[in-house]
């Protein structure tokens, strides 16, 4: 399969019209991929320099491929996940001013309730899961990640895996499959 001026261009001769944000995700992936595949060939020509520590090269290798991931993940999140993210309507009613505000934290520190500290956020990391899994716990740890249904994380790697999107959804799961740690319980809490 090759890339041709935006189109894709499959075995059969066909041309298949991309729309311009499948297009930019494919791009953006692509470009990740060679990036990676730069930092691997630079440590396998390392790797043949005499007095090298063959450590540093399994270093090496495993940073090229920690930052593969992390530069995959924040492509899919811009691309996927960036709608989602729509900011919150304001608040309705006049604005409160410096004098309201004060009073109204007054007023709580009043009630007992104390000044308002803002709670903590758990870490969460991005993983797969063993508890919600079909293939390899790609989708169930996305969704758990993103606080979504996991059939719709499924059915949006399946509609991205078909031909018109140039197999983006699968390539996109093996690699996340390969590189994402496996998480075998659900947090607590």
């Amino acid at each position: 399969m090759n890339i041709n001026a935006g189109n894709a261009s499959f075995a059969s001769g066909t041309q298949a019209a991309l729309d311009p944000k499948t297009e930019a995700l494919a791009r953006e992936l692509e470009k990740c991929w060679k990036d990676y595949q730069a930092v691997r060939q630079t440590a396998e020509a390392l790797a043949h320099r005499p007095g090298l520590p063959p450590d540093l090269i399994q270093e090496v290798n495993r940073a090229a491929s920690d930052i593969l991931a992390d530069t995959v993940m924040d492509v899919l999140k811009e691309h996927f996940f960036a709608e989602a993210k729509k900011p919150a309507a304001p608040p309705s009613g006049p604005e409160p001013g410096p004098a309201r505000a004060s009073e109204s934290a007054g007023a709580k520190e009043a009630a007992g309730g104390g000044p308002e500290t803002p709670k903590p956020k758990p870490s969460r990391q991005l993983s797969r899961v063993e508890y919600d899994k079909m293939l390899a716990g790609v989708c169930g740890g996305l969704a758990e990640y993103f606080r979504i249904d996991s059939s719709l994380v499924r059915v949006g790697f399946i509609l991205t895996a078909l031909p018109p999107f140039m197999f983006v959804g699968l390539i996109a799961y093996v690699i996340l499959a390969i590189l994402l740690p496996l998480k075998l319980t659900p947090d607590e809490g």
